[in-house]
């Protein structure tokens, strides 16, 4: 598929479409489920960087997420990243 066509699927412009892929453009959570759904992936988690997992298994894995954020705002995006992860795991085993 092409930039134009994801574009035009997803109601963003190609330019938008260039720019996140290259990571110079945040992408909204809505803009996130349009482009999941106009590639037809199985999990929206499949769109999601991987998490860094840390030496300490019991610990919580940690996200990036933009420096812009207040702590409070931080905390509830990997809230929400947490509840989709989650969310997908449980539609892709099927409990």
């Amino acid at each position: 598929m092409t930039q134009l066509e994801l574009a035009q699927k997803t109601g963003l412009s190609r330019a938008s479409i260039a720019n996140i892929e290259r990571g110079q453009q945040n992408v909204g959570l809505h803009h996130l489920y349009s482009i999941a759904n106009a590639l037809e992936v199985s999990s929206l988690s499949d769109l999601l960087p991987p998490l860094s997992i840390s030496q300490d298994r019991e610990e919580e894995p940690q996200m990036r997420t933009s420096e812009k954020l207040s702590e409070a705002s931080k905390a509830g995006v990997e809230q929400l990243i947490r509840n989709a992860l989650k969310q997908g795991a449980k539609q892709s085993t099927g409990r």
